[in-house]
């Protein structure tokens, strides 16, 4: 789990985003209908929406060191 926190802070650097993070009851957070594959509501409320393929860093990196999983990650936000 510490990875995966790790190559999300990490996408945020990259980006140079500031992302607001707040706790939500799942019936009320829109972000929950996707993972209950409930894409047909999600993009009812949310018409401006688009699906993505989203792509993670491949495994061995997950088991390696900071530094090549951090190059890894900005180069897929640059591509």
């Amino acid at each position: 789990m510490a990875r995966i926190v790790n190559v999300y802070h990490l996408a945020q650097f990259f980006l140079r985003a500031t992302v607001w993070l707040e706790w939500v009851p799942s019936a009320a957070n829109m972000a929950d209908l996707p993972s209950r594959l409930d894409y047909e509501t999600y993009f009812l409320h949310v018409p401006s929406s688009e699906w993505v393929v989203s792509a993670l860093p491949p495994p061995p990196l997950w088991r390696g060191g900071f530094r090549p999983l951090a190059a890894c990650v900005e180069r897929m936000l640059a591509a």
